[in-house]
């Protein structure tokens, strides 16, 4: 969800976003999706190549 927010707040493209990650649309459509298992080194990289955080830490 934060990368579609992400996404309309700076009125980018799935392409955009792909350019920026370094991957295809392709790729980019299937995060969307919600079809992909990400392990926390891609969730780092994206967070990096987006600025953004994909997780957050909840401590009870």
């Amino acid at each position: 969800m934060k990368i579609i927010d992400y996404m309309q707040e700076h009125k980018l493209s799935r392409a955009d976003i792909a350019s920026r990650l370094g991957c295809s649309p392709q790729y980019v459509s299937k995060i969307l999706s919600g079809h992909t298992n990400f392990s926390f080194k891609t969730i780092a990289d994206i967070e990096k190549c987006l600025n953004i955080h994909i997780m957050e830490a909840s401590f009870v």
